[in-house]
């Protein structure tokens, strides 16, 4: 076994991070892993190790902003609405007459049936905006 060169030890470190991202949380091997291979590529044409750790802290930098600007925040976590959230601000069809001081209103969101409750008079087939949400129970006005 002899000595190193330089291209397989940029390449055995980029691998050995690229392996790491896998037990690491938040992109932070991947980048190098990658800064350090595309360095490794460029390793046998460049004499001078100055000129080289300038390359690996060029391609170090550009894989981070690449990774943190357009690659990660595509895998990030969306917050998700849950059902009362993801209702406010839609359109329904009233199903059964709403009266302001009756519980006997309904309406109809996508395939689910909702008890609504509005301040005027609305009747079956008329659309009505949803407005807020109380447990099982929307808050309407007419659209």
């Amino acid at each position: 076994m002899g000595d190193l060169e330089m291209w397989q030890i940029l390449v055995s470190i980029g691998f050995l991070l690229v392996i790491a991202e896998a037990f690491t949380a938040g992109f932070f091997a991947l980048p190098a892993g990658l800064a350090f291979l595309a360095t490794a590529f460029w390793a046998p044409f460049i004499e001078s190790n100055t000129t080289l750790g300038m390359l690996l802290s060029a391609h170090l930098i550009a894989s981070y902003l690449l990774t943190h600007r357009v690659i990660k925040p595509r895998f990030a976590v969306r917050k998700i609405d849950t059902a009362a959230q993801g209702m406010l601000g839609k359109e329904a069809v009233v199903t059964t007459a709403i009266e302001p001081h009756s519980n006997q209103g309904y309406v109809k969101l996508y395939a689910d049936h909702w008890a609504a409750h509005a301040e005027r008079t609305i009747e079956v087939g008329e659309r009505v905006k949803i407005l807020s949400v109380e447990g099982n129970r929307v808050f309407v006005e007419r659209v």
